[in-house]
């Protein structure tokens, strides 16, 4: 299930890769998530990561990724005119949807 940085805790398991804005490796797939690799994924700007699901959370993962889609289209238009496979600017959109996504706000 996909859950924003915020709710990410030592402890969790990735159900998918984490990797940087350049495609950089961070944290493998299976990995036991740690206070080190939570500090390199905040410093990396990422939005959330892939982790495995509890039994019967189907239902919230349903709900973030629906969150995280809706912030992300919302987002979109403000950046139509940049490349976000750049670097920079991907690190800036995704650091913009994870804002949206931790406060809540709606995206202007």
């Amino acid at each position: 299930m996909w859950v924003t940085f915020d709710e990410l805790a030592p402890g969790m398991v990735l159900a998918g890769e984490v990797r940087d804005a350049r495609g950089m490796l961070l944290v493998p797939v299976g990995a036991a998530l740690s206070e080190r690799h939570l500090r390199v994924m905040e410093l990396a700007g990422l939005a959330g990561a892939e982790v495995e699901a509890p039994a019967g959370d189907a239902e919230d993962e349903a709900e973030a990724r629906a969150r995280l889609e809706a912030v992300t289209a919302a987002l979109a238009p403000l950046f139509a005119e940049a490349d976000r496979s750049h670097p920079l600017v991907g690190a800036l959109f995704d650091w913009c949807v994870r804002r949206q996504l931790r406060t809540g706000g709606a995206a202007a």
